[in-house]
């Protein structure tokens, strides 16, 4: 199995996905609220201590078609105006986007329905930090939705197509669950915060892999072959004291986390 084994690039990539949440961290991101199934203010997008603490350390803020709504109705509407409106403009109600223009954010308007308005709000906010001097850590993308399992794979390919645009992490939370895409190498994934939640688990979509390694976890692997129809990890957890998890891949995985719901 050892022969199979060709990973490049050898450089070691730091991933610190829940410093966004974490009120210690001086992280800066680009926040996406993506449109939900539902639009009531106890939904997960909405969490009042999530919300502010997202809002806090946002240096740009988007609201993706019908999450405007969810701002608009389930907040104090005055105190959350956001950089950016867009989408297809097909779940948005009218005066709710009337409301926002006035307060001067920009309603971008993207009805190719080749990509998914997330994809969409990606490049918005990718091309905003090319052409802007916005700099941020990491773009969080933040949203809840429920039985539509369609939507999460929608959201799944995003962190693909992520990836082709920036080399900034983009980090994908649902609820109290949080997502992001490993690519080919060495990653260090610090969980120290004491905001993660008990499972965590890391799933080689697209393509099989070759050979995967791990160290941190409760069920680690060494040089194993991954793929979907074999073998997965699921319902992991970090090890008990493990403040790191080092993941080693041939090819893209997917990690996905739990989040406390504390926050």
């Amino acid at each position: 199995m050892g022969s199979q084994k060709d990973i490049t690039p050898s450089c070691l990539k730091i991933w610190k996905p829940l410093a966004c949440l974490d009120e210690r961290s001086d992280e800066r991101i680009a926040l996406l609220f993506l449109n939900s199934e539902s639009h009531q203010p106890q939904d997960g997008a909405l969490h009042e201590k999530r919300l502010k603490i997202l809002w806090k350390k946002a240096a740009y803020k988007a609201l993706v078609d019908g999450a405007a709504n969810s701002l608009y109705f389930g907040t104090s509407r005055n105190q959350f105006i956001p950089d950016v409106i867009s989408g297809d403009f097909d779940s948005v109600k009218p005066e709710v986007l009337e409301f926002y223009k006035k307060k001067g954010c920009e309603a971008v308007h993207t009805p190719d329905e080749d990509e998914t308005d997330f994809t969409k709000a990606v490049r918005i906010a990718v091309e905003k930090m090319t052409t802007q001097p916005l700099k941020v850590d990491s773009i969080v993308a933040s949203g809840d939705f429920g039985d539509r399992f369609d939507h999460t794979i929608a959201n799944v390919n995003t962190l693909y197509t992520a990836h082709t645009l920036t080399d900034v992490p983009l980090y994908l939370l649902m609820g109290q669950s949080l997502t992001f895409l490993l690519t080919k190498g060495k990653h260090e994934i610090h969980v120290n915060t004491g905001l993660e939640g008990h499972w965590c688990g890391f799933i080689p979509f697209g393509q099989p892999c070759r050979s995967v390694t791990t160290t941190g976890l409760m069920y680690n692997v060494s040089e194993e072959p991954m793929e979907i129809g074999g073998l997965i990890s699921t319902s992991n957890e970090v090890a008990a004291g493990a403040e790191v998890v080092t993941i080693e891949t041939d090819q893209p995985l997917v990690w996905t986390m739990g989040v406390k719901s504390v926050v």
